[in-house]
């Protein structure tokens, strides 16, 4: 392995993950999914992965910590003066022992405000000389922002990631819609996809949901929406990425791929 690369260090709302960019490898990223133990912090099972990793445990010095956590989305041009982590902490009124972080999104002039547990980034800080920490979803939105422009009717696209799911549209080269909700049954997602269809007055004939990340509940979930709006596609990585080598890597999610991988 080069460890002159940066590795990356996904940390979902209940999963840790760690990948590569390496050309010696069969789909030229080594991914490393961690069994996280359960009763402890992601805090601690990270500090304990440097211990029985094989890609933590190479010694590389440059990382890339994608952080899922709640986002405050506020236009760039808003942002002088912001006090950021009052704004945060405003809006998500349960968050507790963070450090709060901002990510321009420049494609969409919009910043991302987004927290990172302070125990978790002492773990990384101690471990890592150069740190870079972005949000989970700014891949995604940058990926799919330059995807939509392309397209002639309008489009509202929703990625599931754990029990989270993002629902989002784009106009104008801003954000029309940006929220997250938590469900776990697929009608009840269904019905917050479609309450934001209503919302935004999309066309039931005209415009088309997009789907990513709901793996075996796609077809159930394709089959709710089909019920009141007729273009409902899924996202296939294999083909968006033109049979990418990265896109056959078991249980590698979108919003990593978006970060490798260049349309």
């Amino acid at each position: 392995m080069n460890t002159s690369s940066r590795l990356v260090i996904r940390v979902g709302t209940d999963s840790l993950s760690f990948a590569v960019i390496d050309g010696n490898a069969d789909n030229q990223i080594v991914f490393e999914p961690y069994d996280m133990r359960s009763g402890i912090s992601v805090a601690a099972n990270l500090r304990e992965a440097f211990a029985n990793s094989e890609l933590l445990m190479a010694g590389y010095d440059k990382v890339h910590v994608v952080i899922d956590s709640p986002v405050v989305l506020v236009p760039t041009a808003e942002m002088p003066g912001i006090d950021i982590e009052g704004a945060y902490n405003t809006a998500i009124s349960d968050a507790r022992n963070h450090t709060v972080l901002s990510q321009e999104i420049p494609e969409l002039g919009a910043t991302a405000l987004f927290a990172i547990n302070k125990d978790l980034k002492l773990v990384v800080d101690d471990h890592f000389a150069d740190v870079r920490i972005s949000t989970l979803m700014a891949s995604v939105w940058r990926y799919l922002y330059h995807r939509d422009s392309t397209s002639i009717g309008r489009q509202l696209f929703a990625y599931r990631h754990g029990n989270l799911t993002d629902v989002f549209a784009f106009a104008h080269g801003r954000f029309r819609f940006a929220n997250t909700f938590r469900t776990r049954a697929t009608a009840d997602t269904a019905y917050f996809i479609l309450a934001v269809w209503d919302q935004l007055g999309f066309d039931s004939h005209r415009d088309e949901i997009h789907l990513a990340g709901f793996g075996d509940d796609n077809d159930e979930m394709r089959q709710q929406l089909s019920r009141f709006v007729e273009s409902v596609a899924t996202i296939n990585p294999s083909a968006e990425f033109n049979r990418a080598p990265i896109t056959r890597i078991k249980g590698l999610p979108l919003d990593m791929m978006t970060l490798f991988v260049k349309k």
